[in-house]
């Protein structure tokens, strides 16, 4: 039986699996799940410790939904660095955690959980008259009423907001002590007065002061709103399914008898609405989890793209790390149809064409099928993941790309794929970095400290009357000595003495040597002198140093700044250690 074959057959017999539990529960004519549609969802959380060697506790977070009537999963796959399950306690929600100790990941090293798998999402819809003139048993007050009509102990969004109390009496009040018209009342105000706008104000306080929020905030409000009249009601925290990190948020509210009834503010819900393209990540707010000092954190705050931290022990390393989160996804019936060879050719021309017009999430959608249909077998097979590569490249998700780039370059065919990842993966790890962002302590010299983007008395760097916002100011007799981690480039920047000094005054000389051999020398530079460029190529140096001499004549105002330095790297970053004897 064929791939798709199959998938219809799973969608069929679970569409009657949901109209049953509807049926049997007494609730299809009030709450009805329609339209079914299969996507395929890859949500990832990746790392990568650019010069962290004192790290001593990372953890990555991937949420993975529940099976719920509006939401069936199938088809889990999990792979990363031992992922493992964890559980909200007091409400609806998972995630997929790695936890790093002591020291890991290593510098230079990637990190990753990914959670794959395919979800069948409903259209939801209610019957509002109906629900509007019934009577409705009183909640059953167990730990989930309890914890989804929980507000903060430090919850005072209404402090200043007396109107609004006011208001929210009167709902309840003409609602009869029926929640479902309660809840529209709440869900109107919110559409009538709270602003769409994104990034929101500030927090709920601030956001609710200024009539103006996104859709997490607009969720909030209403769960806020619905649990002061004891209604449980919870925050949904998801995106848009078949879209690239379409990250959006809605809330949930519970009838007696009934069930949960979803509201969406946007475009593409209501009150009672939803499309079925609402992919529901988590349906609770801050999580709590029961897990030991090992297994990482015990509560979050909304996990939706995924969240992460690292404790880092300080020392004589920086703190720069990347990590990137993503959703990728796609429908199955949007997607080319699969037969012969000529119909796969094809499809990667369809798919070459949304990349060369910058479509890059369409060009991913149909790399990622082709590789999920086993195309990717064929003789295209490596060109394809490199394609992915290219589209994460251009999205400025530069740690996905060097992990589809990752596999292609340890191959040893010689191929011209492989040949061309192995560029593609250099331009991926190449960046700037500025000095300034670098730990200076390890900086040796003859008066002062040595200052990042400031003159050694601590003014703005001036050289020459040229005003410069970047550099380190310094003092001669100085080094820097960098441990290159053979991934710097390109040493550029503007030497010179700092105009805090008289024209005339202090007398130095800069130099630039890799591996004991001088690269480039300034001669002899005075306070007012024009401040001289500097650009060296420094490919294969594994040892790198930035020196200032005091012109054999004494130290006396010579304060001297490389204005604007800055490497070229590629791959992990260097590190200033400390001047040893022989340098």
């Amino acid at each position: 039986m064929s791939y798709h074959k199959q998938k219809m057959q799973n969608i069929c017999c679970l569409t009657l699996i949901i109209v049953f539990l509807n049926s049997a529960i007494g609730s299809a004519s009030e709450v009805i799940y329609s339209n079914p549609r299969l996507f395929h969802v890859r949500h990832t959380g990746c790392t990568y410790n650019k010069n962290i060697t004192t790290m001593t506790h990372l953890e990555l977070n991937i949420s993975l939904p529940e099976n719920w009537p509006d939401c069936q999963v199938s088809n889990v796959k999990i792979s990363g660095d031992e992922p493992f399950l964890l559980h909200n306690t007091e409400g609806p929600g998972q995630i997929y955690r790695t936890v790093y100790k002591n020291g890991l990941p290593h510098k230079g090293t990637i990190a990753l959980v990914c959670v794959e798998y395919d979800v069948q999402l409903y259209e939801v819809n209610i019957n509002f008259a109906e629900l509007a003139k019934q009577t409705f048993p009183e909640y059953k007050k167990d730990s989930e009423y309890e914890y989804c009509t929980r507000l903060p102990p430090d919850n005072n969004i209404l402090a200043d907001e007396p109107q609004i109390q006011r208001i929210l009496k009167i709902f309840q009040r003409e609602s009869n002590g029926n929640p479902v018209l309660y809840a529209k009342a709440v869900y109107d105000w919110i559409a009538k007065n709270i602003k769409y706008v994104t990034p929101p104000p500030g927090d709920l306080k601030i956001c609710l002061r200024a009539r103006k929020g996104d859709c997490g905030v607009i969720a909030a409000l209403f769960v806020d709103f619905c649990r002061r009249a004891g209604i449980p009601t919870r925050f949904v925290a998801g995106c848009w399914a078949g879209n690239l990190d379409g990250w959006h948020c809605w809330a949930e509210f519970l009838v007696p008898g009934i069930g949960w009834i979803p509201i969406d503010h946007s475009g593409a819900g209501g009150f009672g609405h939803l499309s079925n393209n609402h992919l529901p990540l988590v349906k609770a707010g801050n999580m709590k989890f029961n897990v030991n000092e090992n297994k990482g954190s015990k509560d979050s705050g909304c996990v939706q793209q995924g969240y992460w931290w690292f404790v880092f022990a300080g020392g004589t390393e920086g703190n720069h790390i990347d990590t990137e989160f993503s959703v990728e996804s796609f429908a199955y019936p949007d997607m080319p149809r699969i037969g012969s060879p000529a119909n796969v050719k094809k499809i990667y021309e369809e798919a070459d064409i949304s990349f060369n017009k910058k479509d890059y999430n369409r060009a991913l959608q149909i790399y990622r099928y082709l590789i999920l249909s086993n195309c990717d077998q064929d003789k295209n097979g490596d060109l394809c993941h490199y394609r992915i590569a290219k589209c994460f490249y251009h999205k400025n998700q530069h740690v996905k790309a060097a992990l589809e780039l990752l596999p292609l370059i340890k191959k040893t065919t010689g191929s011209e794929t492989t040949k061309d990842a192995e560029k593609l993966f250099r331009r991926v790890r190449r960046e700037v970095l500025y000095i300034d962002e670098l730990n200076l302590s390890n900086i040796r010299q003859g008066w002062g400290s040595p200052h990042n983007n400031q003159s050694v008395e601590g003014k703005p760097i001036s050289i020459g009357g040229e005003k410069f916002k970047r550099g380190i100011g310094t003092h001669s007799e100085s080094i820097c000595v960098f441990d290159t981690n053979n991934s710097i480039e390109e040493f550029s920047a503007y030497a010179g003495v700092d105009d805090e000094v008289e024209k005339g005054r202090g007398s130095v000389e800069f130099f630039v040597t890799g591996d004991g051999k001088i690269l480039w020398q300034s001669g002899i530079m005075r306070g007012g002198e024009q401040a001289k460029p500097v650009k060296v190529e420094t490919k294969n140096i594994k040892k790198l140093i930035l020196k200032v001499s005091d012109a054999n004549d004494g130290g006396i105002g010579d304060h001297a700044d490389w204005a604007e330095a800055k490497l070229i790297i590629e791959g992990i970053y260097p590190t200033i250690v400390p001047v040893g004897n022989g340098d």
